[in-house]
């Protein structure tokens, strides 16, 4: 008996796949990544590696109460490796305190560079230069989470219903006036 557990149009757009699948107003909470890690190579040829995907947007109403959509790929397999997982975590709760990340991300990396012959299942693999993307991920999320840091939802007129406007500030020392920034 084979059913038919999910499936999409086909598309070549991830976002649209993610939608289709988990809905479009989620898929809208999310926004592209792409990492890429260049190596030289002994063969006079460079060997990169490169992490490609959607992470949640930080702000108020997006991210999860749970990690059930946290998904790794290796080239376009399904893949766990907890420490790319712990570290994408680890960055948002820097920023997003209440709620987990929702994320795709599919690392496109030579074969000769990961190995799935691990266990049955083939899901636990074994990286080379983990830690250099790891580092690489961490540094385009913390530089794509920073400017969040300084905005703030303002609701108007005290409690609002829900769906109100809300006005957003952005705070930013270097253009605030010269005897803000000195209080």
């Amino acid at each position: 008996n084979s059913h038919t557990l999910l499936s999409t149009q086909g598309s070549a757009s991830l976002a649209e796949n993610v939608g289709a699948i988990f809905g479009f107003k989620f898929a809208s909470t999310l926004v592209p990544v792409s990492v890429t890690v260049e190596e030289p190579s002994s063969q006079e040829a460079s060997s990169s590696m490169q992490v490609v995907g959607l992470v949640s947007r930080v702000g108020a109403g997006v991210g999860r109460s749970d990690s059930d959509r946290q998904f790794i790929f290796i080239n376009g397999r399904p893949v766990d490796l907890p420490k790319l997982s712990k570290s994408v975590n680890d960055v948002w709760r820097r920023y997003e305190m209440k709620h987990k990340p929702a994320f795709v991300l599919d690392l496109r990396a030579p074969a000769a560079d990961f190995d799935v012959n691990l266990a049955p299942d083939k899901r636990t693999v074994v990286l080379s230069r983990q830690d250099r993307i790891v580092d690489a991920l961490v540094n385009h999320l913390d530089a794509l989470y920073a400017p969040s840091r300084h905005t703030f939802a303002l609701a108007q007129g005290g409690a609002q219903p829900s769906g109100s406007r809300q006005l957003h500030l952005q705070l930013d020392s270097r253009e605030a006036p010269q005897d803000l920034q000195n209080q």
